[in-house]
């Protein structure tokens, strides 16, 4: 069971392209999945293939990625080898072209067309393995933190669970002879209110056990322990995606509560259900987080 919040980044560098790349990705809670993608104007033309490695390891939460071109060697005078490696370039230039002084090969790799051309270096495939190699890297730091977090949430999901589980048994035996007690209770108000309840008027009769059907909580508590059973099970499946199905038996599982509190309107049953309603939402809270 992975969180969906965390946050991943990775570096590498190519010596003989002269750059390094550095990748941050982070995530917080989103129902879907969403990346956006803040990369260097240098690498935009591999933002389709940044997308399938994330997408693939990644199923919901909101991302941001950054990815950014920096010095080899690390980012200490980033000026300086930027500066180091124009005058590298310019240098060749004079020689190649027999220009009278370095300045003029300055100015001619200052002009648009000329700057322009120096993107192309980024697009071939050296460059491509280098930016989908730090990605790479940056998600599986990413899913690292993610995991690490999951791992956190679920003892606290369990202990919740397990709250729910032990309400539930303890009303169980309040709720046993509910539907006899209420038969009871309405054939004490019939006779004190005049009305012959030793009939054999089938229509009485049938409403009355229709009445006292509608007190019975079996189905309530049967379904009740079967998602707990599936919620439990979920939450031991190791890297599998639990998040939409943890959301869904949570809402079913308040449902069901609210419904047997509905039928049992018994003190001391009215207090579980009040308890088991307040952890029902926390864990609610809390798997609003998990992928």
């Amino acid at each position: 069971m992975n969180s969906m919040t965390g946050f991943g980044n990775a570096r590498g560098e190519d010596p003989a392209l002269g750059v390094g790349l550095r990748v941050e990705i982070s995530s917080i809670n989103r129902k879907q999945f969403e990346l956006k993608c803040a990369l260097a104007h240098e690498i935009s033309i591999f933002e389709n293939e940044i997308r399938m490695i994330v997408s693939k390891k990644v199923s919901r939460g909101s991302l941001l990625l950054r990815a950014a071109i920096v010095p080899c060697g690390g980012e200490k005078d980033s000026a300086l080898s930027m500066a180091e490696r124009v005058c590298r370039m310019a240098s060749d230039l004079q020689k190649k072209c027999g220009l009278p002084s370095l300045s003029d090969a300055v100015a001619i790799l200052a002009l648009p067309s000329v700057a322009g051309c120096a993107d192309t270096a980024f697009s071939g495939p050296d460059m491509e393995k280098l930016v989908l190699d730090v990605t790479a890297r940056a998600v599986e730091d990413l899913l690292k933190m993610r995991a690490a977090e999951g791992a956190r949430l679920r003892p606290d999901l369990e202990a919740r669970l397990a709250i729910l589980e032990e309400d539930l048994k303890q009303i169980e035996p309040l709720v046993r002879t509910l539907p006899e007690q209420q038969y009871a209770k309405l054939i004490a108000r019939a006779n004190e209110a005049g009305f012959k309840t030793e009939t054999d008027d089938e229509r009485f009769l049938r409403e009355l056990v229709i009445f006292t059907d509608k007190c019975d909580v079996t189905e309530e508590i049967v379904r009740l322990k079967s998602h707990f059973v599936h919620f439990r099970d979920l939450l031991e499946k190791d890297g599998e995606p639990a998040g939409r199905p943890l959301d869904f038996l949570t809402q079913e599982i308040f449902r069901e509560i609210n419904t047997l509190g509905n039928k049992a309107p018994i003190p001391e049953v009215s207090r579980l259900i009040v308890s088991m309603k307040t952890e029902t939402e926390k864990i609610r809270e809390q798997v609003q987080n998990v992928e």
